[in-house]
């Protein structure tokens, strides 16, 4: 099992380091030709629709995995239809409201700088959300590579292919943050639709079709809500510092921000492969109670991973110019920024697969619960920190919120789980009677 578990990981792996690789070079084709300021109004926009997608995607991207994965080992197959079609259809609900709250809002503050930039980021809210509820489907049947492929591969070659092709047909001169936001959306909806065809194929060929049982559809939402918070802290973390830096300073501070949160990104990729990988994998072995088993490989899993990952850890930390400098001169002044998120992000790997073991075993409510703590304590910081500190306070408040945030899920996923995640296997910690 190890074996089949490393080439799956290997898989993963791969896509994220493609997916790191090339979300650099997107930022810093864009940094390079468009400058901070335009990059500024660009990534504020991006930042903004993901935050918002947090909420309107409701938990689904992850709750599909869980449920389906379940409902197929309980041999509930005509159930999985139910599942899909809710899932797609709550969030697409929610994603218009929210959109059309957020151009209304942006309207009334005509005069905030980054105003535009949420008007540009109201379309966005559907495509993101719908994309990464799809991604997570593909993974929920098997094809954890190609879920995790369509976000962190796709949408970067899709947008540097539209980028490119903009550039031959109408110049450098004549583009536009706006036509860099429609480049994004158009990504974004051709990766759902891939997605929505290949899922509607296999569901039809393997399970006899989609069945929409009405009566599940309320009891469906209900489970899914506590996975809204699940690996949501994830896009949290790294969008919240974003809107902060706009709300206080101008464009050219938020490409700071959002190139260190890119470069800082680039140590926590193995992570999120692999629980990719392993979320299937957790939630079969929990339900089939074979927590020792389960023990044992998210502990070497977690293990190997650290030092795979430990020569990219000590560049982002210690020789963090090396990476800004690639996004040109201006941005050398992001490197404290990266620093700080760094080490955050460091934090991060060695607390393990936390969140992956509390929501494939049941236990969502305690991860949503730890991270809307986590995030309230992050949205806490900012104004104080921010004040004292200028941009360094909000990596700052990332990055102890982040702290946090995995110390009590590693504590959580241990007291009702019984898994131990952290790079130190077993902690005493005593498992809390079920």
């Amino acid at each position: 099992m190890k074996s089949a578990i490393l080439r799956s990981s290997g898989g993963s792996m791969f896509v994220k380091i493609s997916q790191a690789g090339l979300g650099l070079i997107v930022a810093i084709v864009l940094t390079r030709l468009f400058g901070a300021e335009v990059f500024g109004i660009y990534a504020y926009a991006i930042a903004t629709a993901t935050l918002i997608a947090v909420f309107t995607r409701f938990g689904f991207h992850v709750y599909v995995i869980y449920a389906i994965n379940k409902l197929l080992a309980d041999k509930k197959n005509d159930e999985v239809g139910t599942v899909l079609l809710t899932a797609w259809g709550t969030v697409l609900g929610l994603s218009v409201v929210a959109g059309v709250v957020l151009f209304a809002l942006a309207s009334v503050w005509s005069d905030w700088t980054m105003s535009e930039a949420l008007m540009l980021a109201a379309p966005l809210i559907a495509a993101v959300a719908l994309m990464q509820v799809s991604a997570g489907a593909l993974e929920a049947f098997g094809h954890v590579v190609l879920g995790v492929s369509l976000e962190g591969v796709g949408k970067p070659v899709l947008l540097l292919v539209f980028v490119g092709t903009a550039l031959l047909v109408k110049g450098q001169d004549a583009i536009t943050y706006h036509d860099l936001i429609a480049y994004y959306i158009l990504s974004d909806l051709l990766l759902f639709l891939f997605a929505f065809v290949l899922i509607r194929k296999w569901v039809r060929r393997d399970l006899g079709g989609f069945r929409f049982n009405r009566q599940n559809l309320k009891p469906t939402i209900l489970e899914a809500r506590p996975f809204l918070m699940a690996n949501a802290m994830i896009q949290l973390y790294q969008q919240s510092g974003i809107i902060a830096v706009g709300i206080f300073f101008a464009p050219a501070q938020v490409a700071f921000f959002r190139v260190a949160t890119q470069t800082a990104s680039l140590i926590p990729f193995g992570l999120q492969a692999l629980q990719s990988v392993m979320r299937p994998r957790i939630a079969r072995l929990y339900r089939e109670n074979k927590t020792t088993e389960l023990q044992k490989e998210v502990t070497w899993s977690i293990r190997l991973l650290v030092v795979i990952q430990s020569p990219v850890m000590a560049v982002a930390l210690f020789y963090p110019e090396i990476l800004a400098h690639l996004f040109g001169p201006e941005f050398i002044e992001a490197t404290t920024l990266v620093v700080i998120l760094a080490i955050g992000q460091s934090y991060s790997i060695l607390s393990g697969l936390n969140g992956a073991v509390l929501n494939m075993s049941g236990f969502a409510n305690v991860n949503a619960t730890v991270s809307a703590t986590a995030f309230a304590f992050v949205v806490a910081l900012m104004w104080p920190f921010i004040t004292l500190f200028g941009v360094a306070g909000a990596a700052a408040a990332v990055c102890v919120s982040r702290i946090y945030w995995n110390t009590a899920l590693v504590f959580g996923a241990a007291r009702y789980s019984g898994v131990h995640t952290s790079i130190f296997g077993k902690l005493p910690i005593s498992q809390r009677s079920q």
